[in-house]
C-alpha cells in the first residue's frame, strides 16, 4: 500500500500546498467556492509555487529572446533602434513578469509561514516602549527584510540568511521590483545615455536569473525540513 501511495503522490502535481499520504490514500488542504450556484471543491495550491511557476515561464521566454536582434544599427549619425519595436516591449514585459512574480513568491512564502498566533516584538524607535505585532500588524506594517532577517529564522529554527549571498540576491530582486512599482518620471521621459532608465536596468539585467534567486533565498528556511513538496520539486 505504502507503494501505491508513493506512486499516487508521485503523480500529482507539485504545486498542491499540503498534500502527503493518510490512511491508504492521499489527503490534502481543500476549500470550497460558491460559482453560479454551483459549490466547487479543490486542493489548494502554494501560492508561492504559484508566482515561481509564472516567473520561470517568462524567464524561459525571455532566454529566447536575442536583445541584440531587437535592435538595429542605422547609417552612420543615426544609431542604433528598432525598426519594429513588438519583440522589444514583448521582452518588457517578461522581464517585468519575472522580476515581480519572483518577489511575489518570497513575499507570500513570509506571510503564509507566520503561524496564526505569532507575536513579533521590538523596540520602538525611541527605545523607551516595547512594541507588539500579531499575524495580521506583520503581513501589513512589516518590511519583507524584517520578515525574513528577524522573524522568519526564530518560526524555522534557521539563522537569518542576511549576508549571505542567497541575501544579496535578494536585495537584487527587490530592487529591481521596487523600481518597477515605483516609477520616476525619468522612465516616461526622454533622456539621453546619462540617465539609467528601468528599461535600462531591463535589459542589463536580462541573464539574471531571479526567479533562481526567489527559490534560494525560500530554501535557506525549508531546504532541511520536511514536507514543502512544491518547493522540493521546482521547476515543474
Amino acid at each position: 500500500m505504502a507503494d501505491r501511495q508513493r506512486e499516487l503522490l508521485e503523480n500529482e502535481d507539485a504545486r498542491f500546498y499540503a498534500i502527503d499520504k493518510f490512511n491508504t490514500g492521499l489527503a490534502s488542504i481543500a476549500t470550497t467556492e460558491n460559482v453560479e450556484k454551483t459549490v466547487l471543491s479543490f486542493s489548494l495550491p502554494s501560492t508561492s509555487s504559484l508566482f515561481l511557476n509564472l516567473s520561470l515561464q517568462a524567464k524561459r521566454e525571455v532566454d529566447a529572446i536575442d536583445i541584440q536582434m531587437c535592435f538595429k544599427k542605422h547609417h552612420e549619425g543615426q544609431g542604433t533602434y528598432p525598426d519594429d519595436h513588438k519583440l522589444l516591449f514583448d521582452f518588457f514585459e517578461l522581464m517585468i513578469s519575472q522580476v515581480i512574480f519572483s518577489f511575489s513568491a518570497i513575499e507570500a512564502f513570509a506571510n503564509i509561514s507566520i503561524p496564526n498566533d505569532y507575536i513579533y516584538r521590538v523596540k520602538r524607535s525611541d527605545k523607551k516602549f516595547i512594541e507588539e505585532y500579531d499575524k495580521d500588524q506583520i503581513e501589513r506594517h512589516v518590511t519583507l527584510d524584517n520578515k525574513l532577517d528577524k522573524i522568519l529564522p526564530t518560526i524555522f529554527n534557521v539563522k537569518t540568511p542576511c549576508g549571505t549571498k542567497s541575501w544579496d540576491n535578494f536585495q537584487n530582486v527587490k530592487k529591481l521590483r521596487d523600481r518597477l512599482i515605483h516609477l520616476k518620471s525619468s522612465d516616461t521621459t526622454a533622456s539621453g545615455p546619462e540617465i539609467k532608465t528601468i528599461w535600462g536596468d531591463l535589459i542589463r539585467n536580462k541573464k539574471v536569473d531571479f526567479v533562481k534567486h526567489a527559490h534560494q533565498i525560500v530554501g535557506h528556511y525549508i531546504d532541511k525540513k520536511e514536507g514543502f513538496r512544491w518547493h522540493k520539486k521546482f521547476p515543474y
